[in-house]
């Protein structure tokens, strides 16, 4: 079984921010499937994606405890490593930039890096690019990652999710590194793409 899991905040406040696009994920792989309570601190969703067992996967805690999640549904279903892949919003990437990696840090990012702790570094990851406009100061990012995804680029976040979840069923047939192959493009490289947008 492989197990998707989406990293997010909880609760109908934080819906459509951009530091729920690992939720937004693996709710469109889930359709019209729906989520109901784990046995631990998280929502699944078993389902069949690409002929294999896919375990769709939302942490009920908070978005920095998403490891508390991770740890209980790896203990739970005797994971290996492997099996699980997280998703998560990467504010280092442009919007619309899909990044997989097979492991590392959690970077600037606190619910990969309290997966990582759980975990450690050899945790697959994809991360959602959505880099804040420049008019936004450091100071401001906390509050920006927790505002709602405005109008004017919604149509560029449904892109993005589209593209991820194509790059989600690449990596159910054909493995990790025929995915990185095929998303990890810059939005420069993709058509119609501009990296200067955000």
């Amino acid at each position: 079984m492989h197990v998707i899991l989406g990293l997010g905040n909880p609760g109908l406040r934080y819906r459509n921010t951009w530091h729920n696009l690992g939720f937004m994920l693996v709710e469109r792989l889930a359709g019209a499937a729906g989520f109901r309570s784990g046995r631990g601190s998280y929502l699944e969703c078993r389902l069949q994606l690409e002929g294999r067992d896919v375990l769709l996967v939302k942490p009920t805690t908070f978005m920095n405890l998403s490891g508390q999640a991770a740890a209980e549904v790896s203990a739970f279903y005797k994971l290996e490593v492997a099996d699980l892949l997280v998703v998560f919003d990467d504010m280092d990437l442009p919007l619309g930039e899909l990044r997989f990696r097979e492991s590392g840090s959690g970077g600037n990012h606190n619910g990969m890096s309290h997966v990582v702790q759980h975990l450690g570094p050899q945790v697959a990851r994809l991360r959602l690019g959505f880099r804040p406009p420049r008019t936004v100061e450091s100071a401001q990012w906390k509050s920006f990652v927790l505002a709602p995804i405005p109008e004017s680029v919604r149509g560029e976040v449904a892109d993005m999710l589209e593209e991820a979840e194509t790059g989600v069923r690449i990596l159910l047939r054909s493995g990790m590194r025929e995915a990185m192959n095929r998303c990890n493009r810059s939005a420069r490289e993709r058509p119609g793409g501009d990296a200067t947008a955000n």
